[in-house]
């Protein structure tokens, strides 16, 4: 059931207010034909009685050899007479309290008194059918039996079908047509305008997933809405708080490290034992590495930059130079055919995470650029041993290191794909690994391309 109703809350409030609002206007058109046809029943007996009453009368009047040729002459097929020999037993309840019987009852004794014996039997036609009544309400057999002065009695039968009523107009076409397409464009404005500020909360959700300081929603329309809105504001306006004062606590402490660490360094300068010398310095190395990676971590949870036109391109060949420049062999296939709009220093950082990675673990690294109209891709290949399928995913968790020596020359400080994922999401695009087929990894940026 599922599969066939429309997949967004739009479509499903469309449907049912369009499937119901349909619904109501034929339940209504049924009503108005059931209706019709009763009161043409009522009018088709009225005028039945007041007849039989009339002829009844002009029977009376007669002498009793003159009544069964006057009845033969009157007679027709809308309405048959003739003289009854015995008449038929009296008529049960249940068709005494038949609509029509009761109101030609009402007609006869009207015009012929209240003591005048009759007969008066309405009973449903099984076999009639009519095109304009199909609930088959207006098609009755009427049988009226009076007795006449002198103890004769005279009959009539009748069909108390209704004249049909006429085939709907083009006007009443009309009419329906632009009713229904009223309701259907009310209901569609009616749903957009109630599921609108859904969608705009849900864009929002996902940008504040990418950019914790984008712009706050506007407070406006109906009262629950601006609730809604003023909520976001606030969840978003206490994350920022909490990711800042976070934030600021750990860049105060990475960089008052720096300090202990550059006295330590002096102070190894002056050990004699050139063993234990080269082992502090290494030590402080590392711890000094660590904090730097950590300040570039803290630097792109930050994220004060502004946005501007980027040369994708230059960047990458600086990038690439300075690789060079250390002895490294670096190739780059591609290139932008047109700016990017970017934080520059965090999407510098990130290709620069990328680049070090493939050199830290293979002997060269291979820079492809991709770009169309939807996105631009970076892909960053080495020839090293890859990462085990399993720990694709977690070597983007903040200090997760695939080698586990904690040895900076194998492993890293374990911020470096933190930082450019972190990086790629605050583009509202994605950075994915994957093992190559013929060895090494590759590392895919995806930058979506806005308008």
């Amino acid at each position: 059931m599922n599969r066939l109703l429309p997949k967004t809350l739009f479509g499903r409030m469309v449907l049912i207010m369009v499937v119901g609002l349909v619904a109501v206007q034929i339940l209504g058109m049924a009503i108005f034909f059931q209706e019709r046809d009763r009161f043409s029943l009522r009018t088709s007996a009225r005028f039945f009685g007041a007849r039989i009453g009339e002829i009844v009368k002009i029977l009376d009047r007669l002498p009793a050899n003159q009544r069964q040729a006057l009845a033969e002459e009157i007679s027709s097929p809308d309405l048959a007479i003739s003289m009854v020999a015995t008449p038929i037993a009296a008529p049960a309840e249940t068709a005494q309290n038949d609509e029509a019987a009761a109101i030609i009852s009402q007609r006869l004794r009207r015009h012929l008194g209240e003591t005048r014996e009759m007969r008066v039997v309405v009973t449903d036609d099984p076999d009639a059918f009519d095109p304009y009544h199909p609930s088959k309400l207006a098609v009755k057999q009427l049988v009226v039996q009076v007795g006449l002065t002198g103890g004769e009695w005279i009959g009539f039968s009748s069909d108390l079908t209704p004249p049909p009523g006429p085939p709907p107009s083009s006007r009443f076409i009309f009419d329906l047509l632009l009713r229904l397409a009223a309701v259907i464009v009310l209901s569609l404005l009616a749903v957009r305008l109630v599921t609108r500020p859904l969608s705009t909360l849900a864009v929002a959700a996902e940008e504040l997933g990418r950019d914790i300081h984008r712009p706050p929603l506007a407070e406006t329309g109906t009262l629950e809405v601006r609730r809604a809105a003023h909520a976001f504001n606030t969840m978003q306006s206490r994350l920022v708080q909490y990711i800042g004062e976070r934030t600021r606590i750990l860049a105060a402490v990475s960089h008052d490290l720096k300090t202990p660490i550059t006295r330590l360094r002096l102070r190894t300068e002056l050990l004699q034992d050139s063993e234990a010398k080269m082992k502090f310095t290494r030590d402080l190395e590392e711890m000094e590495a660590m904090v730097s990676a950590t300040l570039d971590f803290t630097k792109g949870l930050a994220n004060v930059e502004e946005r501007r036109e980027v040369d994708v391109t230059a960047l990458i060949e600086s990038l690439q130079s300075d690789a060079q420049e250390l002895g490294h062999e670096v190739t780059l296939t591609g290139r932008a055919t047109r700016p990017f709009r970017a934080y520059p220093q965090a999407l510098k950082r990130c290709v620069g995470n990328l680049l070090d990675n493939a050199l830290k673990f293979g002997r060269h690294a291979d820079i492809v650029v991709e770009d169309d109209d939807q996105s631009l891709r970076i892909r960053v290949r080495d020839d090293g041993p890859g990462i085990p399928a399993d720990q694709l995913q977690r070597v983007f968790e903040p200090f997760y290191r695939v080698e586990a020596s904690r040895n900076r020359a194998t492993g890293g400080a374990g911020l470096g794909l933190s930082i450019a994922r972190d990086s790629a999401h605050a583009h509202g695009g994605d950075l994915q690994l994957r093992n190559r087929p013929e060895g090494g990894l590759e590392a895919a940026l995806v930058l979506p391309r806005g308008p």
